[in-house]
């Protein structure tokens, strides 16, 4: 009787230690490596942004969802996977060593710290806001009428011809297409208006073009770039 009381107790405690390891394992594996480090170079290419960083010394790779950050900006991302020997098809360059990440938190000037929310927060409260309603078509438009009635306008597709002064292709997974009209002052933004399309979708530089989209107001994109007027979901044609 003595040694079955012994065996059953020797049995609990391994259970109990089996299962406090199974615990500490799981709560491990559950929480992810957090990082904050300096950019060095960034290029966008295919689906991904691929990052230079140095965290305290150490430099290495990351790639993250489409997104536009600076030379000397500090970030903050979270460990998703660690991949050796990566080829990317879109560079064509293989890296000895790369790490995944879901998003990354760009540091506003003099900040050392990130919010407490990650970005998987951030992508449920942008979730929880109201769709906007359909766009209505309010016609064409000079660029300097878009700058002057974009409070009316704000919501609505407008159109514009133009010629293309500029194009910045794969940042935040949109091409960006520069065009003026002739309105608007000499040397200021309300001579400019920014067109975002889908990548691969943009025309070239010195091309007479019609672009149609939805105009959006005081748009920021966080990390410095605020646009007085903007038009997205746009489609360029000659």
């Amino acid at each position: 009787m003595r040694n079955l009381k012994t065996a059953a107790l020797a049995l609990a405690i391994f259970l109990m230690t089996a299962l406090a390891i199974n615990i500490s394992v799981t709560n491990a594996m559950a929480a992810k490596a957090s990082h904050t480090a300096t950019v060095i170079e960034a290029t966008t290419s295919g689906p991904y942004t691929y990052i230079n960083v140095d965290e305290k010394g150490e430099k290495f790779w990351i790639a993250a969802p489409q997104t536009y950050v600076l030379e000397g900006k500090t970030i903050t991302f979270e460990e998703d996977l660690w991949m050796p020997n990566f080829k990317s098809k879109s560079l064509d360059r293989t890296f000895d060593r790369i790490l995944f990440v879901g998003g990354i938190y760009v540091h506003k000037e003099g900040e050392k710290t990130a919010p407490t929310h990650t970005h998987d927060e951030k992508a449920k409260e942008k979730k929880a806001v109201a769709p906007k309603a359909p766009a209505k078509d309010a016609g064409t438009f000079t660029v300097k009428d878009i700058y002057a009635k974009k409070g009316k306008l704000n919501g609505n597709l407008v159109t514009v011809k133009g010629k293309v002064v500029k194009v910045s292709k794969g940042i935040m997974g949109r091409d960006w297409v520069h065009i003026q009209d002739g309105t608007g002052s000499e040397g200021d933004s309300n001579n400019n208006l920014v067109f975002r399309t889908d990548m691969g979708a943009s025309p070239a530089v010195g091309d007479e073009v019609t672009a149609t989209g939805r105009l959006e107001a005081d748009k920021d994109f966080g990390m410095g770039y605020f646009y007085s007027a903007i038009v997205e979901e746009a489609v360029v044609s000659k």
